[in-house]
């Protein structure tokens, strides 16, 4: 969500990194726009306040099923906020992503 003149917009984060996400939204803001995003990382913070800057818009032509959208870079964010991010995650992660080399950092013998 992104608070201007008094007003939220919402949309949905479909892809969601410890530097930034892709919104699925109406209201897309120009390129380089700083917008302050609002959401939920449950159930460890119920509420993320942060800023992030507007770095590319979503394709109409080549990405129709999700447009429109915006990726945005996260700006000065929290280290804190950032590891919370992290955890939230890895925590979503798929089991099979990464198997036991993402659990572990050593690679499974086949």
């Amino acid at each position: 969500s992104k608070y201007t003149e008094g007003k939220w917009y919402r949309g949905k984060i479909l892809n969601l990194s410890a530097i930034g996400a892709l919104i699925f939204c109406e209201k897309i803001y120009p390129l380089g726009e700083i917008i302050t995003l609002r959401f939920s990382l449950r159930p460890q913070l119920p509420q993320v306040e942060l800023d992030a800057r507007v770095i590319w818009h979503v394709s109409r032509e080549l990405q129709h099923e999700i447009y429109p959208g915006m990726g945005v870079e996260f700006y000065n964010i929290d280290f804190k906020v950032q590891e919370k991010i992290i955890e939230f995650v890895e925590r979503n992660l798929p089991h099979d992503i990464g198997g036991e080399e993402r659990r572990t950092g050593k690679k499974e013998k086949l």
